[in-house]
């Protein structure tokens, strides 16, 4: 007895143990977990904030490239007609601007550019003529003068100049202009007797104004002005051609600039007019009010004058390269999002620009802005980040708790093999010693052989009813055991049962109601007597102080239900969850040493739930109620 004590108390040690360096694993796993969330969590707030510097820059990069390529194109184009400045006085503008079209129209790469070439010259008279014609056609045509032009008109007739003398735009200044609705490129006509004399001279300073502004700052020249003086002789309009521009040459500058890496994903559209309307729209299903917000414009084409891309002696001012991914990995991480004087302030297409008319080109992310775009995708990513941490967590749980189970069934295991051996050890001692006694002729009187014969019957019964539990669990666990479901007479089963218990002779009181009428049951017949006969033998063992028994049978719709009650001890709430574990012994019963393996209820449990029933406890302070679940079988059915 003491042996079996400390070896219970070694396992209940051991078993402590068990728990405390569980905990301390799993509080030693949290705790990594918890630091990896942490550093997850900065690193891509890092990244989220690198990232959206990096497409702040490229988009700007972007913009200020294809504003300079677009310029570039409208500015050659220029250039190609302007090589009529600096001529001597005479000169036949007609005839030289209609071979400089024609010329044009052969070696240009995009001849649809333009759709019209006019100028407009003093005749004789003085009076101002303007001549137009067309890409279609072969020869100029007078024109009336439109109203949009009238600032030039004004600067030709009266033969304006600057405060220091100078032509109204500077050698190289070009002017954008619009005609209802018709974009213009001007440049003005020039007579130099010295020829380039004064185009040789350094250009004004760059500075920001349109046409209505220069011309307020003119003033009429001289009545006889210095001899050799270059002298406006006229202006120069070329039209272009607004449809081939929003349908061909843009989309295509635009495919080529947003198809880039790192620029897809954006939405984009060219905007003119108060209310604005789309003149080109990168999706179809977008209108002018989808972009009343956007991440960046820039204004394409407008009333302006573009200054002179260089002065002499000065290299040509180039827009700042964009960063590569390099310099934006070296700069410094920050962690959460970028600074708030990083970012741009919001831009309202409405307000892009005081001319109405104007060319603006609006871009937004197609989720709504750069910002939402890089917020959806750092939650994404804490989000994949997150959940592989909780699967990790959960795994590791899931490897904890296997871990304690796996210890506690070996435990259990072990208690087990300890109880089966006290339990076959025991009977077999009483069977050998009792055996001898009679073989040796020690007992003589027929009474005590009568009651040695007893205890030998006991001993055996009691031996074979655990070499079947253990058999019976180990065929359920290897899943070779069978079962034969038929229709049983429960009344007579109990009967069986009850008679291998001798109850009446230990002073017990037997209640059994079993009514005549109670319908068959669908089960195996030995399982269902195996799992009767484990709780009566239970309630021998462990209700023997209370000596009664309850057997009854109710019958409802589709089920009987065998109650087996008796008036013990009863089972204590904290062992309710685990008493149909296998190996599983109560508190309470370990104390009183009574002898047992944990297996009888495990197989009343899985023997009911083969059979298609299920098994139910009650438990008072004065006793237990065992409820078996069984299926009713009708007459009809037989």
């Amino acid at each position: 007895m003491r042996g079996a004590m400390w070896q219970r108390i070694q396992t209940t040690l051991r078993a402590q143990g068990l728990w405390l360096g569980g905990a301390a694993l799993c509080l030693l796993l949290g705790l990594l977990l918890g630091l990896t969330a942490v550093l997850q969590y900065r690193w891509i707030n890092r990244v989220s904030a690198a990232d959206q510097q990096q497409r702040r820059a490229l988009l700007e990069a972007t913009l200020r490239n294809l504003q300079g390529d677009f310029d570039r194109q409208l500015r050659d184009t220029q250039q190609y007609f302007r090589r009529a400045l600096g001529v001597a006085p005479g000169t036949a503008w007609e005839t030289r601007l209609n071979a400089t079209l024609t010329q044009w129209q052969r070696e240009a790469e995009r001849p649809r550019l333009l759709s019209a070439v006019s100028f407009a010259t003093l005749t004789a008279t003085g009076a101002p003529l303007l001549k137009r014609r067309a890409q279609a056609a072969s020869e100029f045509t007078p024109q009336a003068w439109p109203a949009a032009l009238a600032p030039y008109r004004r600067m030709l007739e009266q033969r304006l100049r600057t405060a220091g003398g100078d032509l109204p735009l500077a050698p190289n200044d070009l002017a954008q202009e619009f005609s209802d609705g018709q974009p213009l490129l001007v440049f003005q006509l020039v007579e130099d007797p010295k020829r380039q004399a004064e185009l040789a001279r350094p250009g004004r300073p760059a500075e920001q104004r349109n046409v209505e502004e220069l011309l307020n700052s003119l003033t009429p020249a001289p009545a006889q002005p210095p001899p050799g003086r270059a002298e406006l002789a006229g202006w120069c309009w070329l039209e272009l051609d607004a449809a081939y521009i929003q349908t061909q040459w843009l989309p295509e500058m635009l495919e080529r600039y947003f198809s880039q890496r790192g620029m897809e994903g954006y939405q984009l559209a060219l905007l003119t007019g108060q209310p604005p309307r789309a003149l080109y729209q990168s999706d179809a299903r977008l209108t002018a009010a989808a972009f009343a917000t956007a991440d960046a414009a820039l204004v394409l084409f407008a009333r302006r004058i573009q200054q002179e891309a260089g002065r002499p002696g000065e290299p040509p001012r180039r827009p700042p390269a964009p960063p590569n991914d390099s310099q934006l990995d070296d700069r410094p991480p920050r962690d959460g999002p970028p600074p708030e004087r990083r970012r741009p302030p919001e831009f309202t297409a409405f307000d892009a620009a005081a001319d109405p008319a104007a060319w603006r080109l609006v871009v937004k992310d197609a989720a709504g802005s750069v910002e939402t775009a890089i917020a959806q995708a750092r939650h994404r990513n804490l989000a994949l980040a997150f959940g592989v941490l909780l699967i990790l967590a959960a795994s590791f749980a899931l490897m904890i708790v296997a871990t304690q189970r796996a210890r506690r069934l070996a435990a259990q295991q072990l208690e087990f093999v300890a109880g089966v051996s006290h339990e076959l050890r025991t009977p077999l001692a009483v069977i050998q010693s009792t055996s001898h006694n009679l073989a040796q002729g020690l007992v003589k009187d027929p009474g005590r052989v009568q009651q040695y014969g007893a205890a030998i019957q006991t001993e055996v019964r009691r031996l074979s009813n655990q070499v079947e539990q253990m058999l019976a669990f180990a065929g359920i666990q290897s899943g070779r055991k069978l079962y034969d479901l038929r229709p049983v007479n429960l009344a007579e089963l109990c009967a069986r049962a009850l008679a291998e218990y001798d109850f009446a002779a230990e002073g017990w009181q037997v209640e059994v109601e079993l009514p005549a009428a109670l319908p068959s049951v669908l089960a195996d017949a030995q399982a269902l007597e195996s799992a009767v006969k484990n709780l009566l033998h239970n309630a021998q063992k462990y209700a023997a102080e209370g000596r009664w028994l309850s057997l009854r049978a109710t019958a409802q719709q589709h089920e009987v239900q065998l109650i087996i009650a008796d008036h013990g001890p009863g089972i204590a709430e904290a062992d309710l969850p685990h008493l149909f574990e296998p190996f599983y012994r109560g508190q309470r019963v370990v104390a009183t040493t009574i002898p047992g393996a944990g297996l009888g209820l495990s197989l009343v449990q899985r023997h009911l739930q083969a059979m298609g029933g299920r098994v139910t406890v009650t438990t008072v302070s004065t006793g237990t109620a065992f409820t078996l679940h069984l299926t009713a079988v009708n007459k009809q059915d037989v």
